[in-house]
């Protein structure tokens, strides 16, 4: 729902996002490589990161829940770019406070 959803959120504070699928994803023990970057305002990088997972292990369904490391501590608006194995899947703007 509407409510659940938000993209302002306080220093120091965890941010997790969901990716959904319109289907069930295909079974597979393949590895992916998620890649976080995150750029402030000036389109600067302020953190890069990822992690490996096995596609099966990533997905409940066909719903993906990751928690977004790297987060800045100043005040901000930042955007986040996820990869998987080096494709742009989606971005997300949000906004650290004080």
């Amino acid at each position: 729902t509407d409510e659940d959803y938000v993209n302002t959120f306080a220093s120091g504070e965890k941010i997790s996002t969901v990716l959904a699928l319109s289907d069930k994803p295909e079974k597979s023990e393949d590895s992916v490589i998620t890649t976080f970057a995150i750029y402030d305002e000036t389109n600067q990088l302020v953190s890069f990161s990822h992690d490996t997972m096995t596609w099966d292990s990533m997905w409940y369904h066909n719903y993906c829940e990751m928690d977004i490391p790297g987060i800045p501590a100043n005040a901000g608006t930042y955007e986040v770019v996820i990869l998987f194995n080096g494709s742009r899947i989606g971005s997300q703007k949000f906004e650290i406070t004080a």
